[in-house]
């Protein structure tokens, strides 16, 4: 017997077979929901990686209009801290790794600056207090900061950037504007 959740539809006989088999499977609400949340858990893996190859090659006219929204939404130290630890990851000296991260600090996480990031209050409290020591800092020191801004990005800025970009191409793909009929405009031909 199948799982008490599964309902199976009326067998149908089949010609020529002389067996029955099963037309329909339904499967239960909570099964659709478990495929409905690892399709998004899967579009939001592949926005993800959209938006950091968008970021870890900003050139050309996608990344101009990707920097532009960012501007837009009042977002850009969004994509300049993503910038910033990326050249932090390829530090290969504690003491370089220690000023870099002051600077991203300073310039990104202070919540006395006015263009902060936003990340979990603990989250930024944790990168403080290692900051302000002046410890040796790893390389990922700020990954989990990344993610998170990352997040943000895909969350808020990526679907702006789909929405506009589907906009650019319906205008592209779009049938030019016929000019006037002869005697059909404004002016009447003699």
């Amino acid at each position: 017997h199948p799982p008490p959740h599964t309902r199976i539809a009326a067998p149908q006989a089949h010609e020529g077979d002389g067996a029955e088999r099963v037309s329909e499977t339904s499967i239960s609400k909570a099964e659709k929901e478990e495929l409905t949340s690892a399709d998004r858990l899967q579009d939001r893996e592949r926005s993800r990686e959209a938006v950091r190859k968008l970021l870890e090659n900003p050139t050309g006219a996608d990344a101009r209009r990707f920097f532009d929204i960012a501007n837009d939404m009042d977002a850009v130290e969004n994509i300049k801290f993503f910038h910033d630890v990326q050249e932090y990851k390829k530090l290969f000296q504690a003491q370089d790794r220690i000023e870099r991260a002051k600077r991203i600090y300073d310039s990104f996480l202070d919540t006395k600056n006015d263009r902060s990031v936003t990340l979990p209050d603990m989250m930024t409290k944790n990168i403080e207090k290692k900051v302000k020591a002046g410890c040796e800092l790893p390389p990922d020191f700020f990954k989990k900061a990344e993610f998170e801004v990352l997040r943000l990005i895909v969350d808020n800025m990526y679907p702006v950037y789909l929405k506009q970009e589907d906009e650019e191409r319906k205008r592209a793909d779009a049938p030019p504007d016929a000019p006037p009929a002869a005697g059909g405009g404004c002016c009447v031909i003699v």
